[in-house]
């Protein structure tokens, strides 16, 4: 733990490290257990949060001893930073509403048909576009907005373990609207500060 501990501070993150040493970070197991405390309030409470630590930090490092095909794998310093950033949304009550409303756009589409789900995807989103943007300001660092600027759009939500995923979660969620899509008040802009003591 002490290497993971001097890769995740100072100049150490200024080059490319193993993602099996990623997996052992303190800050990537502090992130991850926010988010997962902000998705689940009904069942996981503030007070838990040392239990919930000590089971995300158990199944990252599970995770870098087990998983073979990582021990290859590097990150570079964007794409931790990239990670980090991701991983912070998850816990945003805005960004679970975008969701909730790309993954009714899926509803009665193909899996397979990934250019049809795009559009549908693009369309239910074209009304809200402002709001995305706020949200894409507000939430993410420039470095991470930049990168993200730089990939195919959808890519990782039109895999087709996520679509039927996203598909089973629409049923079964109340509709969402766009008074829902601001920034969290409580958080103010929560995923943006933890990344950012990362950074």
């Amino acid at each position: 733990e002490t290497q993971a501990s001097h890769f995740w501070s100072g100049s150490a993150r200024e080059a490319s490290a193993p993602v099996t040493l990623f997996l052992w970070s303190t800050r990537l197991h502090e992130v991850a257990t926010n988010s997962l405390i902000s998705c689940s309030p009904q069942y996981l409470q503030r007070q838990d949060r040392p239990l919930i630590e000590s089971v995300v930090r158990d199944a990252f490092r599970n995770a870098s001893v087990h998983c073979e095909h990582l021990r290859t794998q590097k990150l570079t310093p964007e794409q931790q930073e990239l990670v980090l950033a991701l991983l912070a949304l998850v816990g945003e009550h805005s960004i679970q509403q975008v969701g909730l409303d790309v993954a009714r756009a899926m509803q009665g589409v193909s899996d397979a048909n990934v250019k049809t789900l795009a559009s549908n995807i693009e369309q239910a989103l074209k009304p809200n576009a402002g709001h995305l943007v706020q949200l894409r300001d507000a939430l993410l660092p420039k470095t991470v907005q930049k990168t993200l600027d730089n990939t195919e759009p959808w890519v990782a939500t039109l895999e087709p373990d996520n679509v039927r995923m996203m598909k089973g979660i629409a049923q079964t969620s109340a509709p969402a609207s766009s008074a829902d899509w601001g920034v969290d008040d409580a958080s103010d802009g929560a995923a943006k500060h933890s990344v950012a003591k990362a950074g």
